[in-house]
């Protein structure tokens, strides 16, 4: 098994790549954000030469109802 330093990670496990027209957003400054489809933690990254993760925000499933 090769390790593939494209693939990004949730804490949930929850895994996907960056697609170019992505890429080309965050050079752009347009789009730094990325929330997770399976725990809908909210994730900021920075591209430098790669894209690198600059926080992780959880939010509980419970304030998440309350706030639709």
């Amino acid at each position: 098994m090769s390790i593939d330093p494209k693939l990004n990670y949730c804490r949930c496990g929850y895994t996907w790549k960056f697609t170019r027209f992505d890429i080309l957003l965050m050079f752009l400054g347009l789009k730094d954000t990325f929330r997770c489809p399976r725990c809908q933690a909210l994730m900021k990254f920075k591209l430098i030469y790669h894209t690198a993760k600059v926080s992780t925000e959880n939010i509980d499933r419970g304030e998440l109802w309350k706030q639709s």
